[in-house]
């Protein structure tokens, strides 16, 4: 067997670990009757299998029937382009109906998408609000970036106590981004070890709204933050090499910091995508 397919054969089977394990990040809020739990098995069988158009059609027919994580997961697929042609408006249209039926995690990927403009005109007054019900869902990077907003008065009156306590509760629910935050203020100079919070944001947004004169700078601070340990900063890394968003398309590289996240972070949907991701790039390496 060839490298490459051997490759392949060990991220199939990582990921078919994964959804052993914890299911992909679709079925924490699947319908409990047997008919949704079939599209819920379908879809996750699809994917494992690198039969993404077949997950789409599953993801599709879950959603029309009223799953919310099915219709969040249509939209990052729309989002990011996996199994489907890349389309926002599309994305945003699907992460709103997963929020409606109560989702957090697409409240607050509403709010991210009206906050930096992607897909709709920006309104950051929207995107806090979609934020704000995502907070109070319990989303620790709704939390941070509400904070963010009320630390600036950003779309939100400005309110230094309720931005603290929202950072605060952020880092203390595992959102790194805010823990950094609380970090740089309490050593002078910044977090050491990493990079500043101010720049990760700003390296998100530039990856977020495909920004290519800033895709560059992007990717060299996700690679400080990976190699300091940042399970989110070596997914994105990992992003950029796959995509070539910043970076010479590299897939082995692809592979490595995917993988990198997948080892080391605590957060199951993260570890979910970046489960995915690097099955998805793992097959196509294999040929």
């Amino acid at each position: 067997m060839k490298p490459a397919k051997i490759t392949s054969w060990l991220a199939r089977l990582a990921l078919l670990l994964v959804l052993t394990t914890i299911g992909l990040p679709s079925a924490a809020l699947a319908s409990s009757d047997s008919a949704g739990k079939a599209k819920v098995a379908a879809w996750q069988h699809a994917f494992a299998a690198g039969k993404d158009a077949e997950a789409v059609r599953a993801l599709t027919g879950a959603a029309g029937s009223g799953d919310p994580r099915a219709a969040l997961d249509l939209g990052i697929a729309y989002d990011t382009g996996h199994g489907v042609g890349q389309d926002s408006a599309q994305a945003l249209a699907w992460f709103e109906i997963a929020a409606q039926l109560g989702s957090a995690d697409a409240s607050y990927w509403v709010g991210a998408m009206y906050e930096i403009g992607r897909g709709v005109a920006a309104d950051h007054s929207v995107a806090a609000g979609y934020y704000a019900r995502a907070a109070a869902l319990g989303n620790k990077l709704a939390q941070y970036r509400l904070g963010l907003l009320y630390k600036a008065g950003d779309g939100v009156p400005r309110d230094q106590r309720l931005a603290s306590l929202l950072l605060r509760q952020a880092a203390n629910d595992g959102a790194e981004p805010a823990r950094l935050d609380l970090a740089s203020k309490a050593k002078p100079g910044g977090a050491s070890r990493t990079v500043s919070p101010a720049a990760f944001v700003r390296a998100q947004r530039s990856l977020l709204t495909r920004m290519p004169g800033e895709a560059a700078q992007a990717a060299a601070v996700f690679r400080q933050a990976a190699q300091a340990g940042d399970p989110l900063a070596a997914y994105d890394l990992g992003y950029c090499y796959e995509t070539g968003i910043g970076l010479p398309p590299d897939p082995e590289a692809a592979i490595r910091w995917y993988g990198q996240a997948a080892r080391t972070t605590k957060d199951k949907r993260l570890l979910g995508l970046a489960a995915i991701a690097l099955a998805a790039v793992a097959r196509r390496l294999g040929g």
